[in-house]
């Protein structure tokens, strides 16, 4: 197989991310933040534990959404609600509309943020 075949399936791979997944960033409080993809089927409390997994913790107690306008946040359920129930709930709430919306400007993929609380006063990394 050649490179330039690699990169072709590599690319449509990527590209066929957004039908199947949610990209989210998970921010820390401390600064630091990353990319998580999840399943859009998936459950709200695997989420949670994909959180925790990415960041090699035992748990995340709580996620947020946050209102960028605000800075109001409302947490997350930890529930076997499906995430992409909650996503569209979001949407059509009057209430959380402007709590959860894409972060980077079109033509990137659809990203959402959302808040990890897991940093404390004492923590200066920059990282997990």
């Amino acid at each position: 197989m050649s490179a330039e075949e690699y990169n072709e399936k590599f690319n449509y791979m990527i590209s066929r991310i957004p039908n199947t997944k949610y990209i989210f960033e998970v921010y820390k409080k401390c600064g630091y933040s990353e990319f998580l993809m999840i399943d859009k089927y998936d459950t709200l409390s695997n989420l949670y534990q994909a959180v925790a997994r990415q960041f090699d913790i035992v748990e995340a107690e709580s996620l947020f959404i946050r209102n960028e306008q605000t800075g109001e946040m409302k947490r997350i359920p930890n529930t076997s609600m499906c995430v992409r129930d909650y996503v569209h709930m979001c949407y059509i709430s009057l209430t959380l509309r402007y709590f959860l919306r894409p972060i980077y400007e079109p033509p990137t993929n659809v990203v959402y943020r959302i808040i990890f609380d897991c940093c404390n006063d004492n923590d200066n990394h920059s990282h997990p």
